[in-house]
């Protein structure tokens, strides 16, 4: 009888210890999907094009620089020239300077901007002049060195990148039209 009273209790311990790692499990991926809805991020690349331009706005670049914090996950849409090409997912860009055109001066506000779209087609390259919409994500530094006392540049995470009226150059054979260089309807690249 003792056996047997004692074999029960183990199989209510058994099934008891069970609902609970069922009930944690259950627990957690709740909130993993909570945080995942609501990442900015992933709630970007789910907008159609006139949802980005709808939601996304132009911060002012010193603002943004003071307090970072302030604007992280923000959305953002900047008017860029590629300065540098850190590595495939970074790079270095400007601003026009205050109340400049294209053609003008690109000398206004310095950011790094993380590419992360899947595919990052068509890539982005030194020099080209495109229009950004991305997330902010506060500062970030272009290496682990901190050779000049800088804390960083304003980073921003892209979520699509209108090529429109960008003509790059094909290194074969010339010139590569704006369809070519943005896919056939001109209008860019959403991440996946």
């Amino acid at each position: 009888m003792v056996g047997n009273a004692k074999k029960k209790e183990s199989k209510k311990g058994s099934v008891n210890l069970l609902m609970i790692v069922v009930g944690i499990v259950i627990v957690v991926v709740i909130v993993l999907l909570l945080v995942m809805l609501n990442d900015p991020m992933h709630k970007a690349r789910r907008m159609d094009q006139a949802e980005l331009d709808a939601q996304f706005q132009t911060i002012d670049y010193e603002a943004y620089k003071a307090d970072p914090t302030a604007y992280k996950g923000d959305y953002i849409k900047l008017r860029v020239q590629v300065y540098q090409k850190v590595n495939d997912r970074l790079f270095n860009v400007y601003t026009a300077a205050a109340g400049e055109t294209d053609s003008d001066s690109w000398m206004g506000g310095h950011y790094l901007l993380n590419d992360d779209r899947r595919p990052q087609e068509p890539a982005l390259e030194e020099g080209m002049i495109v229009t950004v919409y991305g997330v902010c994500a506060g500062k970030q530094k272009m290496t682990t060195a901190n050779e000049n006392g800088d804390d960083g540049l304003p980073a921003v995470d892209i979520v699509y990148i209108d090529f429109e009226g960008y003509e790059p150059v094909d290194d074969a054979d010339g010139a590569v039209n704006a369809e070519e260089a943005s896919g056939a309807d001109g209008a860019g690249t959403v991440g996946q």
